[in-house]
């Protein structure tokens, strides 16, 4: 399909520089340089694997086929960078004029099981002097649903992407699509040593820590749309109560609706029935629970399944308490040999028991 009205736009000034027409079937594009600059061209490559040339005021463009698939591009120390399959080579793009060159840097592969091309959208970005790459991973239940983030700088010495653990005090902006940026931490409108991100066809923002490997969403512009969802209407007691009855993970995605679902209070849980000996139902809580030897004051949940991890304030009492047994979403546990208590962690209700008999 190719649409007639393509052109660059300038978001502060609202200047528009008119394009050729433009087939809408393309994968990533750029900009060489800024469109005052003589030198600037725009550079696209479409679903066919073409490269498709224009400079600001050209009425076409020019094209050539590309010997191997582009997954990203960006701008680095003057040259066009893409980055092609199966290992994340590089391919080095200079124009002379309206002809391109190419170059491809050979690359070693990269072990860690975040280095994957399946389930993974990758992101080249130039990360204040270093060549960077952010692979979003996606769990297996839905390819445009992030589950986890590594982080990889390329040594041009070794032609080899190395892992890295954290990007100090700076944050990564990703887009829905193969294009990324990153900016220092100045203050505490942002988090550091995070990689911020959207979903597709989703109004809320999502920030992920390297350091706990924690993903967080935040609904910046509640008010950017007047329409009216119909789960906006459901009565605040309803709401109550669905969420009352809904596990850890659940709970979360519950609370990741809009912004009335996250006000809505837990209302107390509901007393379980004791288990039968004869129920062997499993639990529908999915959830791994964990409590730091370290005594932080803080747990965690993991989910074994989508690899998604969620912290939780603990009260003091749990404090060098060890987990015996979980079932129905609560846990027995224990200070000592002689002291079991139960604790349910949604609602924090800690229930004591009698003691035991000591030895």
């Amino acid at each position: 399909m190719i649409h007639p009205d393509c052109f660059l736009l300038n978001l502060a000034s609202m200047e528009t520089i008119q394009l050729p027409p433009l087939n809408l079937d393309m994968a990533v594009g750029i900009l060489t340089t800024p469109p005052s600059d003589p030198n600037c061209r725009i550079l696209f490559i479409d679903g066919n694997d073409d490269l498709i040339i224009c400079s600001p005021g050209d009425s076409e463009y020019s094209k050539q086929k590309m010997e191997d698939p582009v997954l990203t591009m960006t701008r680095f120390g003057g040259k066009t960078y893409c980055l092609t399959p199966p290992v994340y080579s590089l391919l080095t793009i200079e124009l002379e004029g309206s002809s391109p060159r190419f170059t491809k840097l050979i690359t070693v592969g990269n072990e860690s099981k975040l280095f994957s091309f399946e389930q993974t959208a990758p992101y080249l970005l130039d990360f204040f002097g270093e060549m960077f790459l952010v692979c979003k991973c996606s769990s297996l239940k839905s390819s445009d649903w992030a589950t986890n983030f590594g982080v990889f700088k390329f040594d041009f010495d070794a032609r080899e992407w190395v892992e890295v653990k954290s990007i100090g005090n700076n944050a990564i902006f990703l887009t829905d699509y193969c294009y990324g940026t990153c900016y220092p931490v100045a203050d505490h409108s942002m988090r550091r040593n995070s990689i911020y991100y959207t979903q597709p066809d989703d109004r809320n923002l999502y920030v992920y820590d390297l350091e706990y490997q924690s993903i967080t969403t935040f609904l910046p512009f509640p008010n950017v749309s007047d329409r009216r969802s119909d789960h906006d209407c459901l009565p605040p007691e309803l709401l109550s109560l669905i969420s009352s009855n809904l596990y850890a993970g659940d709970n979360a995605l519950f609370r990741a609706i809009c912004k009335t679902w996250r006000s809505i209070t837990i209302a107390p849980p509901l007393p379980l029935p004791l288990p039968s000996p004869f129920d062997h139902a499993d639990s529908p809580f999915p959830w791994l629970f964990h409590i730091p030897k370290s005594n932080t004051g803080r747990g965690k949940f993991f989910h074994p399944i989508y690899n998604y991890t969620w912290e939780m304030d603990l009260p003091a009492q749990l404090v060098g308490a060890v987990i015996r047994f979980s079932k129905y979403g609560w846990l027995l546990m224990a200070r000592d040999m002689v002291h079991p208590f139960l604790f349910h962690p949604l609602s924090k209700v800690i229930v004591d028991l009698p003691e035991l008999p000591r030895a």
